[in-house]
């Protein structure tokens, strides 16, 4: 029962994690306030960065971190 609830519920989350990347990518202030725009970059960019690092082992975590921030630099 276990093994069956875990491969239903357990799914990949390619798709997710391609709608967040490019969200970001296409993402723009437009009308929003400075505030606003850093606010919503940063939501979309911590959902992107909790669905990368959720399977990833506590030795490469910090890595990816690292990589990440550097990224959010440069996306935003």
């Amino acid at each position: 029962m276990w093994n069956y609830l875990k491969q239903v519920y357990n799914q990949d989350n390619n798709a997710k994690c391609f709608q967040l990347e490019l969200a970001i990518a296409n993402y723009t202030q437009g009308d929003l306030s400075v505030q606003d725009y850093y606010s919503s970059f940063l939501t979309l960019w911590n959902d992107y960065s909790d669905l990368v690092t959720t399977k990833v082992s506590a030795n490469g975590l910090e890595a990816i971190q690292h990589v990440h921030k550097t990224s959010q630099k440069d996306h935003f």
